[in-house]
């Protein structure tokens, strides 16, 4: 059966990617999904300005969890745009000791 899939055409994915507005606006009222439909239109920078004003909210509203979901998201945003762990490890190291250097001003 894998002899079946040479026959198979690859995608064409030369033509233009979808717009942005239409994926982000559909998940305006749902930061996760708006924060991944940012990822994967590699729009990083408002990704990550999303994941720091939820970060700057959590810290108002004091709740662990929603703290650690913050810190998560903008550590997403770093291996989404790296393509590895490295500055989001950095990151994450940095919010826990408060040792090291925070690369989020470099992002």
């Amino acid at each position: 059966m894998a002899w079946a899939l040479t026959r198979v055409p690859l995608l064409d994915c030369s033509g233009t990617p979808p717009p942005v507005p239409p994926l982000v606006t559909a998940a305006a009222d749902n930061l996760h999904a708006r924060l991944n439909a940012q990822l994967a239109l590699g729009d990083y920078g408002n990704a990550v300005a999303d994941a720091l004003d939820e970060m700057r909210e959590a810290g108002n509203s004091k709740d662990k969890l929603k703290m650690t979901q913050s810190l998560t998201d903008v550590a997403r945003c770093f291996k989404a745009k790296d393509l590895n762990l490295l500055r989001a490890n950095r990151f994450l190291e940095y919010q826990k000791t408060g040792q090291g250097e925070n690369p989020l001003p470099t992002f």
